[in-house]
């Protein structure tokens, strides 16, 4: 029962009005270690704690750039260098390859 002479009522519903996991956080690990055990309760606390970040972590906006190009011409040229310059490469290996 020493435990109960650690919470502060007053900073459990701050941080409960701020932040309603955080506050849920905190509540849990002090009534696991109330009923449990110390440290069991700071296992429960982590693990909580853990939870709640993954949990907001899943809510965060995801933004995927993709390059396009302006215009499809652009994108015509693009591939028409790099067929240019495969063909001269592939010259250039054909004709190394016939070198002794």
């Amino acid at each position: 029962m020493a435990v109960v002479s650690l919470l502060d009522l007053r900073r459990l519903m701050v941080l409960w009005r701020a932040d309603r996991l955080d506050g849920l956080v905190a509540l849990t690990t002090f009534l696991v270690t109330l009923l449990v055990g110390p440290e069991k309760g700071i296992l429960a606390g982590v693990g909580a704690a853990a939870l709640c970040y993954l949990w907001r972590g899943r809510l965060a906006p995801v933004h995927e750039r993709l390059w396009r190009p302006a215009a499809a011409s652009e994108l015509d040229s693009a591939a028409t260098k790099l067929v240019r310059l495969a063909g001269h490469a592939f010259a250039e290996l054909k004709k190394r390859a016939k070198e002794p």
